[in-house]
């Protein structure tokens, strides 16, 4: 729903005159008749003036995927709706259908399965989902009993997700007379304290630890547990989910990264100083957490156009000081970058860097373009 599928029609005039413009109507249809109930209209367009009678042209057209179409398979199907000045020997040869249903609108499977005490409740119930329909799952856990978290095709440990159905999918929430922790870091540090497997018996209380790696801060939790003490205790009486930020400072990437007189040189060290040579400031670089000595770390790993997509790959410093960012954009004509297709994954984490893939769709006919954007 929503490509936009390229079609070319070959038409040959019979007829006895020309119009200078003629409607072209485009359907979709379950087979090759129109006018039953499983026709479905997709959009109109405009050729101006057909070919002169005897003689034969094909145009190209886009038509428009709609929100009307259920899932299945379809063909197309054109009409040419010619006006008064044309004298038409046969109204029938006027419609034509695509040799095949070659459009498949994809229908998905939802099975959700419950484990231990407790039930799931969906925000609607089908067989089968339309491609892209979003459920809304809520878990309600049993007496005597905790929401210990999704499985399947769906993780973490909030009670209420939304799953998209791109897929068949299988969900299981489960229930348990144990709780489960789960931490996660961002920035370079470690968190320390959890028990084996981070299960816990419901009510007991998980003391963890946030430590920093050289040179980084601890700022704060997020999640399950909040402020900015380096330790914490977190009441397991649910399934929860902890995450430690840790922050560089620019001050502190700039002395990991320069000599003592480098740093004492603001034509080397300075913030807005690109100090190798390779179109990226310090402060850029910081972003990226790349090597300002070297011209050929500048944080951006790859760029292809490969598998349908845009991609490029880059580096980002999970844990820069307030102020600073850095962030992917995508735009179909360099003036909107805004691109709702645009799609953002973190590959890897490692020693408070991020590896981010960002990924552009490539569709016919139309330009695609990524960006990144410095801010601070």
């Amino acid at each position: 729903i929503g490509d936009l599928v390229p079609v070319d029609i070959t038409i040959k005039n019979e007829g006895l005159g020309s119009d200078s413009t003629t409607t072209i109507e485009f359907i979709a249809s379950k087979d090759p008749i129109w006018g039953n109930a499983d026709d479905v209209l997709l959009n109109s367009d405009v050729v101006n003036g057909l070919p002169v009678t005897g003689q034969t042209e094909t145009f190209s057209f886009q038509v428009l995927l709609n929100e009307n179409l259920n899932g299945g398979h379809y063909r197309v199907g054109a009409r040419i709706n010619s006006d008064s000045s044309i004298v038409e020997l046969n109204y029938a040869n006027n419609k034509r259908f695509s040799s095949a249903a070659e459009i498949e609108i994809p229908l998905w499977a939802l099975d959700v399965i419950s484990d231990g005490e407790g039930v799931v409740n969906q925000d609607s119930v089908a067989p089968l989902y339309p491609n892209g329909a979003r459920v809304s799952l809520t878990a309600n856990s049993g007496k005597g009993a905790a929401f210990a978290g999704w499985s399947g095709d769906a993780l973490g440990g909030e009670s209420q997700i939304t799953i998209l159905m791109n897929g068949n999918k299988s969900v299981q929430a489960n229930f348990s007379t144990r709780a489960t922790l789960q931490t996660f870091t961002e920035g370079g540090g470690t968190v320390s304290g959890l028990v084996d497997l981070g299960s816990y018996p419901l009510g007991d209380l998980a003391r963890l630890t946030a430590s920093p790696a050289a040179g980084w801060q601890f700022e704060s939790w997020v999640g399950a547990a909040t402020g900015n003490s380096p330790t914490v205790e977190i009441t397991m009486d649910a399934a929860k989910v902890v995450t430690a930020r840790f922050v560089l400072s620019l001050t502190n990437w700039k002395t990991q990264n320069f000599t003592v007189g480098e740093l004492a040189d603001d034509l080397v060290s300075g913030a807005a100083v690109d100090s190798d040579g390779d179109g990226l400031t310090n402060w850029q670089e910081y972003l990226h957490l790349s090597d300002p000595r070297d011209a050929k770390s500048r944080g951006t790993l790859r760029s292809t156009v490969d598998g349908g997509y845009l991609t490029v790959i880059f580096t980002r410093n999970a844990g820069h000081e307030a102020g600073y960012s850095l962030r992917s954009e995508g735009s179909r004509n360099l003036l909107d970058w805004d691109a709702p297709d645009l799609q953002e994954r973190v590959l890897n984490r490692q020693d408070g860097m991020e590896t981010v893939e960002v990924r552009l769709p490539v569709i016919d006919n139309q330009a695609g373009f990524i960006r990144l954007d410095y801010q601070r």
